[in-house]
């Protein structure tokens, strides 16, 4: 299993900023990980990490504010549709 230092090191290699927070997830489907990035002028995003392979499940952004004034937006990608990070969707 991956440490929280390993998890750290993989999402820094996929999104540019400063790693704020790694939190260990356990449901029924297996572990992972979810490591906070934070980017320049309020971007944050969160980098699941499968605990086991490695893999990257999903990056999810959230920027705080878009620059018009309006709250920022959610997004991200996960291939399976729903977000595995929601312990009712398993």
């Amino acid at each position: 299993m991956l440490t929280a230092a390993d998890a750290s090191l993989l999402a820094a290699k996929q999104v540019k900023g400063t790693v704020k927070d790694v939190d260990l997830r356990q449901t029924k489907a297996g572990a992972y990980y979810l490591v906070e990035i934070r980017g320049g002028k309020e971007k944050k995003a969160v980098v699941q990490i499968n605990a086991i392979t490695g893999a990257i499940m999903s990056v999810t952004w959230d920027d705080h504010d878009r620059g018009d004034g309006q709250p920022g937006k959610r997004g991200g990608s996960d291939d399976s549709g729903k977000h595995s990070g929601d312990d009712d969707n398993e």
